[in-house]
């Protein structure tokens, strides 16, 4: 089947909006054709990355800060205003556009997450703490094809799946109703293993309307019973995008291995560059040499996390695709009270995803 993606050169200058087109389903359901729908026709041009896409996710509030045309992503929780990523606008309006969320939530911990490194000096010359959170895993996929995908790790499921009657499925919308059953049951019995559960904010969790949006690539046996499924974003300036990845507990180990190989493969005939595997949750969690006092203090608190939550094990599954880490933050103005605040409210907002039926 023909992609139903259409995809913009990308621009000449990282402020500069490029004529990106994502599926019209897709777009319907962040809320395109709405009262949204202004800044979610911004959110898509201005996009850099598949995870700016999770702001167009139906659960965050938009808000434009101010003339030049910025747009503020968020939800609000525990008296905290949670920001994805910065702003969408100018680059050099950053430090105007973080005085302008503070006259707008004057009470509130105002929180920035999923922030990148090019934006950290600015936060902290405003005085925000700055703590690593995790890392968004990128695969370059020449690097992948050419090298990564002849090791042992990836290779042995190649031969695992295609000598005994697997098949891979690709599916876009509009899906037939008995796929999207299947999607719903290998999501419901995914649930039941120990350690998985739906996540919100920055990533996606499964619902019957999300998955009708999305494009899937799913894995049958020889009966043609459905075992697992990885859904795909819309690719970004030359990036794909992975989200859901989701298998039932009988499946064979390696099932979503294999899968993400044909992400990657439908990804690079696609024209796409590298493709984004996702954020792996307090992988790398840290600070630098100029953290304070309570930034170095929450760091052992994330690396805690990463061993009870399981955090670390997702780090190691993205890793066998050799992909390059790219860190990222969260920012919170205030002293240790307020950042406490912050992230108590941020892993509020990460366990109750949004799941529109």
């Amino acid at each position: 089947m023909a992609s139903a993606l259409t995809h913009g050169s990308p621009a000449s200058r990282a402020d500069t909006p490029t004529a990106v087109e994502f599926p019209a389903p897709f777009l319907h359901w962040a809320g395109a054709g709405t009262g949204r729908d202004h800044t979610i026709r911004d959110l898509v041009q201005r996009a850099k990355s598949p995870i700016d896409l999770f702001k167009l996710w139906p659960d965050k509030t938009h808000m434009t800060i101010q003339a030049r045309g910025s747009v503020c992503t968020y939800t609000d929780k525990l008296g905290s205003r949670l920001v994805l990523g910065v702003p969408t606008g100018p680059s050099d309006a950053l430090h105007d556009d973080l005085k302008g969320l503070r006259k707008h939530a004057p009470q509130r911990t105002l929180a920035f997450a999923a922030i990148g490194p090019e934006v950290v000096p600015v936060f902290r010359e405003s005085r925000y703490a700055v703590l690593s959170v995790g890392a968004e895993a990128i695969v370059d996929l020449n690097h992948f094809f050419e090298h990564t995908s002849r090791t042992y790790a990836i290779e042995r499921y190649g031969r695992r799946f295609g000598h005994r009657g697997f098949v891979v499925e690709r599916s876009e919308p509009p899906h037939a109703l008995a796929l999207l059953g299947d999607l719903e049951a290998i999501s419901a019995a995914w649930r039941t293993l120990p350690g998985r559960r739906e996540l919100g904010f920055a990533t996606g969790a499964f619902s019957r309307a999300y998955a009708e949006v999305v494009p899937v690539q799913v894995l049958r046996d020889s009966t043609g019973r459905a075992l697992a499924f990885v859904s795909e974003l819309p690719m970004v300036r030359g990036i794909a995008g992975i989200d859901l990845m989701r298998r039932l507990p009988e499946a064979p180990g390696g099932s979503i291995d294999f899968l993400i190989q044909h992400v990657l493969t439908h990804a690079q005939a696609a024209g796409a560059h590298s493709c984004s595997l996702g954020l792996a949750p307090l992988a790398g969690t840290g600070v630098g040499t100029r953290a304070t006092k309570s930034e170095r203090h929450l760091a052992r608190v994330g690396r805690w996390a990463e061993r009870a939550f399981g955090f670390r094990g997702l780090h190691q599954f993205k890793a066998k695709f050799d992909p390059r880490w790219h860190v990222r933050y969260v920012a919170v103005r205030g002293g240790p009270a307020r950042v406490w605040h912050a992230i108590a409210a941020l892993a509020m907002v990460i366990n109750t995803p949004y799941t529109q039926n």
